[in-house]
C-alpha cells in the first residue's frame, strides 16, 4: 500500500507531459549585419526550427528586420517589450518561403503569434510579410493569433502580409486599442475566429477560399474586399461586421 502514491503522482506527470511538450525560447539577437533567419549566430542560442521552439523578439538595439530564408517550422512567435521601444516594431519577410507555427498543444486557444509588451509607449506595429500555416499537430485546439494582449497598450498591433493557410482553427484578435490587419490570400480549411476588443480588418488584395466555420465572437471586424471570409457556416456570436465592400461574404451555406 505504502507504493500506491508514488505511482500515482508518477502517472500523473507522465500524463501532465503528454499534453504539451516544453517549448523554449530563441531569441533573436541579429545586429542587422545578416538579418537571415537561418544562421544560428542570430539567435541566442539555436535556430528555432522545431515545434518544440518560440521565436522571442524583445525591444533592444538589434535589428528589427528578419529575414525567412527557408522555410521554418516553430511553435510559435511572441513580441514582448518591457522599455520604450525607440526604433519600431518588427518585420518578418521571406517571399516564396513559408513558416509554419505549429502550437502542438491540446488546449483550448494556444498562442500561436502574440504581443506581450507590458507598456503603454509599445504603440507599434509588427508586420509579418512571410507566408504562413496555422498547424496544430497536438490537438484541435484555437491558435491565436494576438496583435496585444495587456490592457495597458495604447495602440499599434500587427499586419500580416503573407498568405495565410489555417489547417487548424486561428483566432485573430487584441487588446482596445489594438489592430490586426489581414491583406495577404487566406484558406480557411481549419476555421476562423474573430474575437478581440480591439479591431480586426480583412483588405488588401488577396483572396479568401476554404470551407471552414468563421466565428465573429467579439468586437470589430472590417470586410475591404469581396469575399473577405469564405466558409461553410458564419456564426455572430456578438461581433461588429462592418462592410466595406461588396460581396463581402462568399462560400456561406
Amino acid at each position: 500500500m505504502k507504493n500506491i502514491p508514488l505511482i500515482l503522482v508518477v502517472s500523473a506527470a507522465v500524463l501532465a507531459g503528454s499534453i504539451q511538450a516544453q517549448v523554449t525560447n530563441r531569441v533573436w539577437v541579429s545586429d542587422g549585419t545578416n538579418t537571415n533567419w537561418a544562421p544560428t549566430g542570430n539567435w541566442g542560442g539555436n535556430t528555432p526550427d522545431t515545434n518544440a521552439e518560440r521565436a522571442f523578439f524583445r525591444n533592444d538595439d538589434g535589428s528589427k528586420t528578419v529575414t525567412n530564408n527557408n522555410n521554418v517550422t516553430i511553435n510559435s512567435i511572441q513580441f514582448q517589450n518591457t522599455g520604450s521601444m525607440t526604433t519600431s516594431g518588427y518585420t518578418i519577410g521571406g517571399s516564396g518561403n513559408t513558416l509554419t507555427i505549429d502550437v502542438n498543444n491540446a488546449g483550448t486557444f494556444t498562442a500561436g503569434i502574440s504581443n506581450t509588451s507590458t507598456v503603454s509607449s509599445s504603440s507599434f506595429t509588427h508586420t509579418i510579410n512571410t507566408n504562413l500555416i496555422i498547424a496544430n499537430s497536438g490537438g484541435t485546439g484555437a491558435t491565436t493569433i494576438n496583435s496585444g494582449e495587456n490592457a495597458n497598450l495604447t495602440g499599434g498591433g500587427l499586419v500580416i502580409g503573407g498568405n495565410i493557410t489555417a489547417t487548424t482553427s486561428a483566432n485573430f484578435g487584441g487588446v482596445a486599442g489594438t489592430s490586426t490587419t489581414l491583406t495577404g490570400n487566406i484558406a480557411n480549411n481549419g476555421g476562423l475566429r474573430f474575437g478581440s476588443a480591439g479591431s480586426v480588418t480583412i483588405g488588401g488584395a488577396g483572396v479568401t477560399s476554404g470551407t471552414g466555420n468563421v466565428n465573429f465572437f467579439t468586437g470589430s471586424v472590417n470586410l475591404n474586399r469581396t469575399a473577405s471570409v469564405s466558409g461553410n457556416n458564419m456564426l455572430f456570436n456578438g461581433a461588429t461586421a462592418v462592410m466595406g465592400a461588396n460581396n463581402a461574404f462568399a462560400g456561406t451555406a
